[in-house]
């Protein structure tokens, strides 16, 4: 679903998060679109978000037994594929490919293995060394702590498109569910971003709207839930929309906090692409 190269990060000179970066400032050579650069630029800004090396359009991380992160990078493979899938290593601060991974939205499941749906909405799952086809199809991909793997497919409601539960072998559909983007938190329950940008969640029986509206979801944190939206508020063409957190009523915006693909990791912390396909991630929030 939602893909390594060395990149020369520039100085952020300007504060606000994503809008001070444009795609030119990461002086990417042609091979490549994730940098092998072992330093990290901090952007000014109180929610001290930092951006990494490379550029991707979507991020995955474990947030059961392993803590790993994926991404989709901007490397095409092919036109029906998509783009490169890579693998975060935190102790040289690089991208890594992952042989053979393609696609445009990725998720991680609770042993660290990505799912990927891909340009021609197949669906792989990878286990270390081989991707396996799925059955069914699908736009969006989202897993649980617990295990549990959600995803929208792309059969047409509503609000988007239907959406479906893995139990083992097939894809069960879940009733009154539909909509273009998913994230399933700490709890096991479902968020859903429909065509509409609103907001609702399924707590294994029924699906309740939330306040706000959202272009994109990310839940995490391995105890209680941290949720984040890519809002609907555009704060630069460059960076994106406004990122906030939902605090139990309703979302909080952050300081400076912009882009278009939002995931957050086992800290509670929030990873996310921009519309320049930069990379952030903010360790403070």
């Amino acid at each position: 679903m939602k893909k390594v190269l060395s990149i020369a990060l520039p100085a952020i000179l300007i504060a606000g998060l994503f809008t001070a970066c444009t795609k030119e400032n990461t002086n990417l050579s042609k091979g490549n679109s994730v940098a092998s650069n072992k330093s990290l630029a901090p952007v000014p800004s109180s929610d001290n978000w930092q951006q990494l090396p490379g550029t991707g359009t979507d991020i995955g991380i474990g947030i059961g037994n392993n803590h790993v992160i994926f991404a989709i990078n901007t490397t095409l493979v092919t036109s029906t594929t998509g783009n490169q899938v890579v693998k975060w290593d935190s102790i040289n601060s690089t991208w890594n490919v992952v042989p053979g991974g393609a696609g445009v939205r990725i998720a991680v499941d609770v042993d660290g293995n990505p799912w990927v749906v891909n340009k021609s909405n197949l669906i792989y799952k990878y286990n270390g060394s081989t991707w396996t086809l799925l059955p069914g199809t699908g736009t969006d991909i989202g897993i649980g702590a617990n295990g549990i793997v959600y995803a929208i497919n792309t059969t047409t409601t509503a609000g988007g498109y239907q959406v479906v539960k893995w139990n083992g072998t097939a894809w069960t559909v879940i009733p009154g569910g539909s909509g273009v983007k998913i994230t399933v938190d700490a709890t096991g329950y479902v968020w859903v971003v429909n065509k509409s940008n609103s907001i609702f969640k399924y707590d294994g029986s029924n699906w309740t709207q939330m306040p706000g509206t959202a272009t994109d979801i990310g839940a995490g944190g391995s105890i209680g839930s941290s949720i984040y939206i890519v809002g609907t508020t555009l704060v630069s063409s460059t960076g994106g929309y406004r990122i906030s957190k939902w605090n139990g009523t309703g979302w909080t915006d952050t300081a400076s906090g912009a882009g278009v693909n939002i995931a957050v990791d086992w800290m509670g912390h929030p990873w996310a692409t921009n519309a320049s396909n930069l990379i952030y991630r903010n360790l403070n929030i």
